[in-house]
């Protein structure tokens, strides 16, 4: 058996607060800073490139003032990135200056804030959102999150009746929205499998992985 290759782990680019929802497009890596509420576009410099802090640049795509999260491309090419806190999917127009338009407008479907999103060739993509307030103020609301934790980690045991499920929202190509799944536990990290015909979304809060045929 050959030896396994031995990968060195280093600092590519520095600065960012909170980066979610990274996505691989034509050799450049789009990332969405949370809590500095901007899309960044992060490319390899060029070899040799003096001076150079890190081995990776940065760029702003656009501001999002209800925070980004999960982003993709229609098949024209045309960005889209989740809006979280408003719970819309907004799509970029770089012309004649970045600016960022309404898709859909998730607020009825999504219980709470939009996070990830997988966009699939044709354009179709697959929002998920927290289905609770993950950040309640009241005694109750933090009791209920603090017993499912507990009971989840220490029993193995998943009370969904202590916390509001989310739903998985499909947004067609020219923005109609529906859900396309239910009862789903903090629906994160999805992607489209390569062939598209599988969505893969990661329930969090039960530390499972779920896949649906496209």
């Amino acid at each position: 058996m050959a030896a396994a290759e031995a990968l060195e782990a280093r600092t590519g680019v520095e600065g960012l607060i909170f980066p979610e929802g990274p996505r691989w497009r034509r050799g450049s890596l789009f990332v969405s800073d949370q809590y500095d509420r901007k899309v960044w576009k992060i490319t390899p410099r060029a070899s040799g490139e003096e001076g150079a802090p890190a081995p990776f640049a940065k760029e702003e795509v656009v501001a999002v003032p209800n925070q980004p999260s999960g982003t993709g491309w229609l098949a024209d090419g045309t960005m889209l990135v989740v809006s979280m806190t408003d719970r819309k999917l907004l799509k970029l127009r770089e012309s004649p200056s970045p600016s960022l338009e309404e898709h859909a407008d998730l607020s009825s479907l999504a219980t709470f804030h939009c996070n990830d999103m997988a966009v699939d060739g044709t354009g179709r993509a697959y929002v998920g959102n927290f289905g609770f307030d993950l950040f309640a103020e009241s005694l109750l609301e933090k009791a209920k999150f603090a017993l499912y934790v507990l009971l989840h980690r220490l029993l193995g045991q998943t009370h969904a009746w202590l916390l509001q499920p989310a739903n998985l929202i499909c947004v067609e190509p020219d923005g109609r929205a529906r859900v396309a799944a239910t009862d789903l536990m903090f629906p994160n990290g999805t992607v489209v499998t390569p062939d598209g015909k599988t969505l893969v979304v990661a329930e969090t809060l039960v530390r499972s992985v779920i896949c649906h045929s496209l």
